[in-house]
């Protein structure tokens, strides 16, 4: 199996004036201790899948750009 390191994304927590939040799908800060921690873990795994998601879209980017290069020299 091969090594696949993921894109980095940010981690969902903002800090502000010492005060730590996380933004809600309605797009509204929210202070972290109201956020149930399950929902923490939830954002985490769908991050964590996100950044796999968006270095294997370069990479297949990539890919395609080669694969027309190499198709073009003919």
């Amino acid at each position: 199996m091969s090594e696949f390191t993921p894109h980095p994304l940010p981690s969902g927590i903002i800090e502000e004036n010492g005060r730590r939040k996380m933004i809600d799908a309605k797009g509204r800060e929210v202070p972290i201790d109201l956020v149930k921690p399950q929902d923490q873990l939830m954002d985490e795994q769908v991050r964590k899948i996100a950044g796999y998601a968006l270095a294997l879209s370069d990479q297949l980017r990539r890919f395609k750009a080669h694969t027309f290069e190499d198709i073009s020299d003919f």
